[in-house]
């Protein structure tokens, strides 16, 4: 009787320590096919997504904490919005961060032109260099515009273009029309984020004669499903 008093707290504390192997073993593995299974069917046109997710102890996947939790997919479409790739990463669901890569022809499911400086901007890509194209209001002109430059995200969502070359046509005194519409650019967004998605923008810039964009994410509204 006392032998077996003794050695009953032993053989918890080795079946504990078992069941506590297993957990951080077998934890991960299991959330990652979870969360990928629940990608494939809301996304079922995507290609194979990647998923990787860590933490220690497992316990913390309980309480959606990770020190590490990864979603890489190409060709999906959030929010009506089609990526050619998109990355997430969290350490803490659903706070997290993106590198999103769009076609210019996305840029305006991606963002409103609601308060746009430019009239019906045309976003190109050419030799990995931006062109944004429109009219403007000059006076009471209004001029079409032809300019070559970067995009600068402003206070996470919005966009502003910084020319290095301007070409304005349609005005008198075209050289200070030039200088006026360089002036509105430099005051007035020319892409807003729509209100509708769960993104900021850190940093934008172009590769390979695509978008690529980066910043803050609300993951579970980015995905569309919960954890």
């Amino acid at each position: 009787m006392r032998s077996w008093a003794f050695k009953a707290p032993i053989i918890i504390i080795l079946v504990l320590l078992i069941l506590w192997g297993i957990t951080e073993i077998a934890g991960p593995p299991i959330a990652e096919a979870v969360v990928k299974g629940m990608i494939r069917d809301r996304y079922p046109q995507t290609t194979d997504p990647s998923v990787s997710i860590s933490a220690f102890p497992a316990l913390k996947l309980a309480f959606r904490k990770y020190d590490k939790l990864t979603v890489i997919v190409n060709v999906i479409t959030l929010q009506g919005v089609n990526f050619d790739r998109i990355e997430l990463r969290s350490s803490e669901w659903p706070v997290g961060r993106y590198r999103g890569v769009i076609r210019p022809e996305e840029i305006q499911r991606f963002f409103s032109l609601k308060n746009s400086y430019i009239i019906d901007p045309q976003l190109t890509i050419q030799k990995n260099e931006l062109s944004v194209a429109g009219k403007v209001s000059v006076g009471n002109f209004k001029v079409s515009v032809n300019a070559v430059g970067t995009l600068e995200p402003v206070d996470g969502k919005k966009l502003f273009f910084r020319p290095q070359n301007i070409q304005v046509a349609g005005i008198p005194l075209a050289n200070q029309g030039v200088a006026q519409v360089q002036k509105g650019m430099q005051e007035n967004p020319v892409f807003t984020v729509r209100e509708d998605l769960p993104y900021t923008i850190s940093q934008i810039f172009v590769e390979q004669g695509r978008l690529v964009l980066k910043g803050n994410v609300d993951m579970e509204k980015a995905l569309n499903i919960k954890l």
